[in-house]
């Protein structure tokens, strides 16, 4: 499944107005993991985490479903309306790059949790169980 493929399920949430999706780099892990930069729709101040994560394991099956969550006001694009990937992609779910909330779907968990500093120590270790 391709990262647009991904994309255009995730924007059928309600309260996404607009998704981008790109491959992070994970310590320890095969491949990319997935990561979701969302901007949400007009009116919607925060993103319900259980829900959306239901609506996730219903639309996407496990192997497409995105590791991190980076909720974002605004989506960049070039002069051409293509979506800007790179610098996305380089700042990853690094907290200290990163000044939007990011959030993780653990191993063995259902629900996307926000990411913080111990659980991030622990991916960069390459400990987290990717």
């Amino acid at each position: 499944m391709s990262t647009n493929e991904v994309a255009e399920i995730l924007n059928q949430y309600p309260q996404i107005h607009f998704s981008n999706v790109y491959g992070v780099e994970v310590p320890n892990a095969d491949g990319r993991a997935g990561m979701a930069a969302l901007n949400l729709a007009a009116g919607v101040n925060a993103l319900d985490v259980e829900d959306f994560s239901a609506y996730v394991r219903d639309a996407l099956p496990p192997y497409a479903r995105p590791v991190f969550l980076r909720i974002k006001e605004d989506i960049d694009v070039t002069g051409t309306f293509k979506i800007v990937k790179g610098e996305a992609r380089k700042q990853g779910y690094d907290l200290h790059q990163v000044k939007d909330r990011i959030y993780v779907l653990k191993p063995r968990s259902d629900i996307y949790q926000e990411l913080d500093e111990d659980f991030l120590e622990q991916i960069q270790q390459g400990k987290a169980g990717y």
